[in-house]
């Protein structure tokens, strides 16, 4: 499939293709409001185009979700006053007053030493991964022994695809941006990653161990889907 097949418009609607060798199905997904097409790799270009005349009603509900959920946003303000969240809550971003203290977060907001947007912007994201490192890798270790499940490290990284992932070698994966989520959200996430170490799949049997791990983990895992679209904007960051 050349450039002009992976890229075209569909009702007015742009389309972008996108194959992955991990896929075994067709996907569709809508991201400010453009329509991807989730093909594993190898499906035939000629059948693209098809497929989304089959799935028009399909495509017209998820554009109109989207631009539903565009209204709830949460874009990053990187300036002094400005709000960020941090397990479901707001915190203000307030400039540290203290001589030779370190940007942190103090339980009552984010303190930075910068005044610029762009100084902000990276004291912050520091902040968050610092954070992000800390409370993900205490809910996985407390969550990995009380059930007696063994795992290598806990690595974070900046995905904004997905929230977590677990490696054959047994490392757990996670986007610092989990920490921006309410608490609940972010163990069931951990729950999820976990249940990979005994299942790396996700058969009846991988979703049995989640459970196990997660009673309530179908609702969790319902908002945690309604709680990425607040973040599209930190996408990159």
């Amino acid at each position: 499939m050349d450039d002009s097949e992976r890229q075209f418009c569909f009702e007015g609607v742009p389309v972008e293709v996108r194959f992955s060798a991990r896929r075994r199905r067709v996907g569709l997904a809508v991201e400010h409001q453009v329509l991807l097409l989730l093909l594993p790799r190898g499906f035939p270009a000629r059948e693209a185009k098809t497929l989304l005349e089959e799935h028009r009603d399909v495509i017209r509900r998820l554009l109109r979700r989207d631009r539903q959920f565009r209204d709830v946003e949460c874009p990053p303000d990187f300036h002094l006053g400005g709000r960020l969240r941090l397990l479901g809550e707001e915190y203000e971003i307030r400039l540290e007053t203290t001589p030779g203290r370190r940007p942190r977060f103090d339980g009552t907001g984010f303190r930075v030493t910068a005044a610029d947007p762009e100084g902000v912007r990276r004291q912050v994201l520091l902040i968050y991964r610092q954070l992000a490192a800390e409370v993900i890798g205490d809910r996985v270790e407390e969550l990995a022994a009380r059930h007696g499940i063994a795992y290598r490290a806990v690595k974070i990284n900046s995905a904004s695809s997905r929230w977590g992932s677990c490696s054959a070698s047994g490392n757990l994966n996670f986007s610092w941006k989990l920490v921006m989520c309410p608490d609940p959200l972010l163990e069931y996430v951990v729950a999820h990653e976990l249940a990979h170490r005994r299942q790396m799949n996700h058969s009846a049997l991988f979703w049995r161990e989640v459970e196990r791990l997660c009673p309530d983990y179908q609702v969790r895992r319902r908002l945690i889907r309604l709680e990425a679209r607040r973040f599209r904007a930190w996408r990159g960051l």
